[in-house]
C-alpha cells in the first residue's frame, strides 16, 4: 500500500503541467515558478501566439519584450542546424562604415534586405552551406552607426572564411560563441545553491565579479535569448528604415513560418481541451 501511495504522488502538477506545455509552443526559456518561495521570482508569462496573419512585430508581457517573429526564425535555425553533423551557431555584430551605411539605406529593399542579399551571395565562398537571420538598426553610441547583429549557423572548419566574409563589410566585427549572463543571487534562490556548490566543487561554472556592483556571472552559448535582445530597437528601426529590419534566407523564413503555424494549430487544440 505504501508503494502504491509513493506511486500516486508522482502524479504530474497539473499547474506546473500547463507551463511546460506552454512554454514548448511558444519557445519560452523562462517558466514562471509555481512555489510559495520567495527567494524564486516568476518570469512573466509570454503571451499567447497570435493567429499566423496577426502576428505583430513585437509583443509584451509586463516589461519583457518579445518577437514570435524572431523566436521562429532562431528556432527554425535550430531546426536546420542539428540535421548537419558538427555545426554551430555563432552571434555576429558588424558597425558600417558611413560609406556603407549610406549605399544600404538608399537600397529599395531597405538596409536589412540589401546587407543579407549581398551576405547570401558571400557566403558562397564558405565551404560548406550556412544558414542565418539578422537584424539591422541604428546604433545610440556616440557614433550612432548602422549595424547588424547576425545569428548564424555554420561548420567550425569555415570559421576563418566566415571572419574574412564579415570583414569585408565591416572592420569593427565581432563574432561570439557565448554570452555572460549577470546574475544577482538572492539568499535561498536555486541559483544561490548553485554557486555554493560551484564553489564547493570547484566546477567554476560561475565567477565572481570584482568592484562595481558586484554579483557573479556565468558564460553560456547562443541561445534563444539572442532573438530577445535584437528585438530591442525592431520597431523603432521599422519606422526610421526602408523595408523590415529582420532578414533572413527565403528558405529559413519558409521553415520559420511551418513551425509557427504547426505550434498555432497545437495552441488552439490545448486551449480548447482546457491544457493551457
Amino acid at each position: 500500500m505504501k508503494a502504491e501511495s509513493n506511486a500516486g504522488d508522482l502524479t504530474p502538477n497539473p499547474r506546473i503541467m500547463r507551463y511546460l506545455e506552454k512554454s514548448a509552443l511558444l519557445r519560452n526559456d523562462l517558466l514562471p515558478v509555481d512555489t510559495m518561495n520567495s527567494a524564486l521570482i516568476p518570469t512573466e508569462e509570454l503571451p499567447y501566439l497570435p493567429h499566423p496573419k496577426k502576428r505583430k512585430l513585437i509583443d509584451y508581457r509586463g516589461k519583457r519584450r518579445v518577437s514570435y517573429q524572431l523566436r521562429f526564425l532562431y528556432d527554425a535555425l535550430v531546426t536546420w542546424t542539428v540535421e548537419r553533423e558538427g555545426y554551430c551557431t555563432s552571434f555576429v555584430t558588424l558597425h558600417f562604415s558611413r560609406e556603407y551605411e549610406r549605399r544600404l539605406k538608399q537600397r529599395k529593399k531597405g538596409p536589412a534586405g540589401a546587407f543579407s542579399d549581398s551576405l547570401q551571395k558571400s557566403l558562397k565562398a564558405l565551404v560548406h552551406d550556412a544558414s542565418f537571420f539578422l537584424v539591422v538598426e541604428q546604433g545610440f553610441s556616440e557614433n550612432k552607426r548602422l549595424h547588424a547583429h547576425v545569428v548564424i549557423s555554420y561548420h567550425p572548419e569555415d570559421r576563418e572564411a566566415l571572419m574574412v566574409v564579415m570583414r569585408h563589410y565591416s572592420d569593427n566585427t565581432k563574432i561570439q560563441d557565448d554570452f555572460e549572463l549577470m546574475l544577482k543571487p538572492k539568499s535561498g534562490s536555486f541559483v544561490a545553491s548553485a554557486i555554493e556548490l560551484d564553489d564547493e566543487h570547484g566546477l567554476n561554472a560561475y565567477e565572481k565579479k570584482k568592484g562595481g556592483r558586484g554579483g557573479y556571472s556565468m558564460k553560456l552559448p547562443v541561445n534563444i535569448g539572442a532573438a530577445d535582445y535584437i528585438s530591442k530597437q525592431v520597431l523603432s528601426n521599422r519606422v526610421r528604415f526602408k523595408g523590415s529590419p529582420i532578414y533572413a534566407p527565403q528558405d529559413l523564413r519558409r521553415r520559420a513560418a511551418d513551425l509557427y503555424a504547426d505550434a498555432y494549430e497545437q495552441q488552439q487544440l490545448l486551449k480548447a481541451q482546457g491544457r493551457i
